[in-house]
């Protein structure tokens, strides 16, 4: 669409031509007519501004979207690392240092795994089998510190959209 200039009119008034129009009858809203200049007589007439369309700019939605999003793509980059990064464990070793082990000691690992991975082991544990131990329980850690931030990301992603739609349900008439 190209500039708009105002012609005058002898009542006082003024229509908006364009440079398409030069050279036409036009007519003014009180219904006189008058002949628009040529081209290079439009360019001396005023100016009609545009009026530029709003820029969009964020707003509460988009920033809570994009928060829900930033955290939702972090808690799936630490489950990613975990999955790549978990060790493969060597059975046959772990087996034959169950082998080696007492009765008793079985039992309290096995009611130990049951409850949980702890924090601390018992001393008959060998330091590989509790360095194996202490590194399976900081990855349960790091994987439901992933699994919460991806859940709570999700959450707040969806809070952005629905605070967006009911900002453009409003908005309209």
């Amino acid at each position: 669409m190209g500039a708009k200039y105002l012609l005058p009119c002898s009542c006082g008034q003024s229509t908006p031509v364009e440079l398409a129009q030069a050279g036409e009858t036009i007519a003014c809203a009180c219904g006189l007519k008058s002949t628009a200049p040529t081209m290079r007589g439009l360019k001396q007439l005023p100016v009609i501004a545009e009026a530029r369309p709003a820029r969009k700019s964020w707003g509460v939605a988009q920033g809570v979207a994009l928060l829900g999003g930033l955290v939702t793509v972090g808690g799936l980059a630490v489950l990613g690392w975990m999955y790549v990064t978990e060790p493969r464990l060597d059975l046959t070793s772990i087996s034959k240092e169950l082998d080696q082990m007492s009765l008793l000691q079985t039992w309290r690992a096995w009611e130990m795994f049951g409850r949980g991975l702890p924090g601390r082991y018992p001393d008959d544990f060998s330091d590989q089998t509790r360095a194996i131990l202490r590194g399976a329980a900081l990855r349960e850690h790091a994987n439901y510190a992933g699994l919460t931030a991806t859940a709570i990301g999700l959450a707040v992603l969806g809070l952005g959209g629905i605070l967006q739609l009911t900002s453009t349900s409003r908005r309209k008439p």
